[in-house]
Order: structure tokens, then C-alpha cells, then sequence
């Protein structure tokens, strides 16, 4: 994203899981860690109620997969260090090489706002520990669906331009379909990282540009 753009103020939407953090790498982790807490059985029951939670909210959220996993083991005992072991998980550890540098290169375009699908509670806590949130001067956002609000975004950042940032391609077409809710124009990067970059076409013409890793926005052509 190359050129003079000192007079365009552009507010850049980055998501976090994948694009930001290797969060693949972070769930093998967190699976040895719950197998070493709850054994193999136990693991397996927390990682089916992830799944039935996430069908049923559409979003990922984990205090709610911590309750329904202690409901089924039938175990208070283990609630506490379930929580635990999800709140002070070392994510700054999974932070993809030049996430940081690329974060630092979009501040210099503009508001820089971490943009996140997730639960309210542990998905905010993730984006702190990881050290994230400070690099963007505390703008994150976290919403179950965050297209859904994109007015908000666009009121609380105004900008000439928006940027989007995101490794799914499903969230970069539903913002992109509502794109004029955002009153100004939206380019978007696909970031091919993590497990929904195996699904997408090779050619995926879906977003503005595409690019291999997030070090590589930084070397984006203006659109």
C-alpha cells in the first residue's frame, strides 16, 4: 500500500484471530493444556460444547463453553482453572512475525481500530494480554457480528477512506455488501493465514487485494 496517502485519512479495520495472532497455533496449545487439566475424555467434551456453543451463537464464546463444559463433566472444581487457563493464556507469544510493524505502518495512515467477532468477557481479555490492544491505543471493538455495525464504527472513526483487514473471506463479503452504511469507500485485504485461507479459491476476487501473510500489507498498492 504504497504512494503518498498523507491526505487521505484512512481507518483501518484489522481482525485479530489469524490475521493477527496465529490463533491455530494458540488452540493446539490451549488442547494440550485442557487435555492436561481435564484428561482426554474432559478435553474432548470442551471442545464439542466450543462447537455446539459456536453453531448456536454463531460466534465463538468461550464463558459460555466453560459453563456448559462444567455442566456436563459435573464438576464445579474445574471452573475456576478452566477460566484460568483461558484468561491468562500467553497470547502475545502467538503474535505473527511483522504484526507488529504492519500495525505501526497503518497508524501512520490513521485510526487503527482492532475490529473482532467474539464474546464480550474472554475475547477482549485476549486482545489485552496479547499486547495488541495498547499498539492501537486501546481502539478495539468486539461484537458478535461486527458487520452488523458498521454505522458505529464509521461514527466513532470517521475517516476518507476505510481499510479492511481480515482473513475470512464470509466477513469481508458481508462488510463489503454493507459497505455503504460506512459513508465513505472500503478497500479490503485478504490475509491468507490460519485455517480459512485452505478453503478459498487460489483467485479469490472477493476483496480488493489478497496477500500471503500480514507482513505483506504493508507492501499493498493503492487501489
Amino acid at each position: 500500500m504504497g504512494g503518498d496517502r498523507s491526505i487521505v485519512r484512512t481507518t483501518s479495520l484489522i481482525d485479530v484471530d489469524n490475521t493477527l495472532l496465529d490463533n491455530d497455533a494458540a488452540k493446539v496449545e490451549l488442547d494440550r493444556r485442557l487435555a492436561d487439566l481435564l484428561g482426554e475424555p474432559g478435553n474432548a467434551d470442551f471442545w464439542a460444547e466450543y462447537e455446539t456453543v459456536r453453531a448456536e451463537q454463531g460466534v465463538v464464546d468461550i464463558p459460555r463453553t466453560i459453563a456448559r463444559t462444567v455442566a456436563v463433566l459435573a464438576d464445579r472444581s474445574v471452573h475456576r482453572p478452566l477460566a484460568e487457563l483461558f484468561m491468562t493464556f500467553p497470547f502475545r507469544d502467538y503474535i505473527y512475525p511483522g504484526a507488529l510493524e504492519t500495525l505501526a505502518f497503518l497508524r501512520a495512515l490513521g485510526p487503527v481500530v482492532i475490529l473482532s467477532d467474539g464474546d464480550p468477557v474472554f475475547q477482549p481479555v485476549k486482545i489485552a494480554r496479547s499486547g495488541l490492544a495498547t499498539v492501537v491505543d486501546g481502539y478495539v471493538l468486539v461484537f458478535p457480528h461486527k458487520d452488523e455495525h458498521l454505522p458505529e464504527l464509521t461514527a466513532a472513526f470517521p475517516a476518507d477512506r476505510f481499510l479492511l483487514i481480515d482473513d475470512k473471506p464470509t466477513v469481508i463479503e458481508r462488510v463489503t455488501a454493507r459497505s455503504h452504511e460506512l459513508g465513505a469507500p472500503l478497500e479490503t485485504i485478504l490475509v491468507r493465514q490460519g485455517k480459512y485461507a485452505a478453503g478459498t479459491p487460489e483467485h479469490w476476487t472477493g476483496a480488493t487485494h489478497t496477500v500471503r501473510t500480514i507482513s505483506e500489507v504493508r507492501s499493498v498498492p493503492p487501489a
